[in-house]
């Protein structure tokens, strides 16, 4: 009996450790939907927020900048479920050449001293709004909660060096990129912070298009935990699959059929309720690639001139969106 209750124990134990750090690591819950950039507190929890770091979600208004896949820093599905943030980790533009945007908020537990610990974080690079792509985006640990501030410099935080960080550059704008590492703990950390706590000088960066740097990354599914496998985090069901919102309240998916999935070259698009529709179709690039007005019961649309790949097919009606990925295979 006495082995038995000591085995439950420790279950108990390594259970309630067992568990990632960060709550809302994927910025599903919200105070109030995002209107405008630089409102990254609105994601609950998330109040530390350093020269304007943004927050995405798809119950953001149709022709916001904010709005999740579609916003003004670029198009991309989330990781998991219809919100990311978002940050510039790099900007080399005058007057301040060394400009950093920051972003974070307090763990549900202090960290133990000495104990390892595993963190990851997943990253995708913003098609619109990058002319470059950089290395050295993290994850640094403090005690100090720098609240909501647009103060700069940084100087405080760029100090080379962060507990996590890439040593590669980030340069994919489709799909996401998981860093992921280990620490031990050699302080009772309270807080977590994400962005690039590097110099220009130790930063290295290529080039995309244009004349001066800007890197601005999406992030979602932050975690840290004492067990390895708590941080292995697969691409989860995202708004792009089954999305449809209207500021936030689901839309009955049943009134919106697209077919077949996947296609060799055309899709149907049927609405069981006769009215006024918006379509477009986008690749994971962001580019848009079709785009139609209709009013019928049902829309044929020809995709065999696109190449194989997944596209996205975002339909609004009445104040509706409704996203799906459909797959081309010819």
């Amino acid at each position: 009996m006495k082995f038995l209750f000591s085995i439950l124990f420790f279950c108990v134990v390594f259970t309630s450790f067992a568990q990632n750090l960060v709550p809302n690591p994927s910025f599903e819950e919200y105070t109030n939907c995002p209107v405008s950039t630089n409102q990254v507190y609105r994601a609950t929890g998330w109040c530390i927020n350093i020269n304007t770091s943004d927050y995405y979600n798809s119950c953001a208004t149709y022709n916001s900048m904010v709005g999740v896949p579609n916003s003004g820093q670029g198009y991309q599905c989330p990781a998991t479920g219809s919100a990311y943030c978002g940050f510039i980790a790099y900007r080399e533009l005058q007057p301040h050449p060394q400009y950093r945007e920051y972003f974070g908020r307090a763990l549900s537990q202090q960290l133990i001293i000495g104990q390892k610990y595993f963190i990851s974080i997943k990253l995708n690079l913003a098609n619109y709004v990058s002319t470059c792509a950089c290395n050295k985006v993290g994850v640094k640990f403090t005690n100090v909660n720098y609240g909501d501030t647009s103060f700069y410099p940084v100087t405080p935080l760029i100090n080379n060096f962060a507990h996590l960080f890439s040593n590669t550059i980030i340069a994919d704008t489709t799909g996401w990129t998981t860093i992921k590492g280990t620490f031990i703990a050699d302080s009772s950390y309270q807080y977590i912070l994400i962005g690039n706590f590097f110099d220009n000088s130790h930063t290295d960066t290529t080039y995309i298009s244009g004349t001066w740097c800007q890197s601005y990354y999406f992030v979602d599914d932050v975690c840290v935990s004492i067990d390895s496998l708590t941080c292995v985090i697969p691409d989860g069901p995202n708004v792009c699959d089954t999305g449809a919102y209207i500021f936030g309240t689901n839309l009955i998916k049943e009134s919106i059929a697209i077919y077949p999935n996947p296609t060799k070259d055309n899709i149907f698009i049927e609405q069981y309720q006769l009215q006024s529709a918006n379509i477009k179709i986008y690749n994971l690039f962001g580019q848009l690639l079709f785009e139609k007005n209709f009013i019928q019961n049902k829309i044929e649309i020809d995709l065999s001139y696109y190449p194989d790949g997944v596209y996205v097919i975002q339909l609004m009606q009445s104040g509706y969106m409704f996203n799906k990925k459909i797959t081309l295979i010819k």
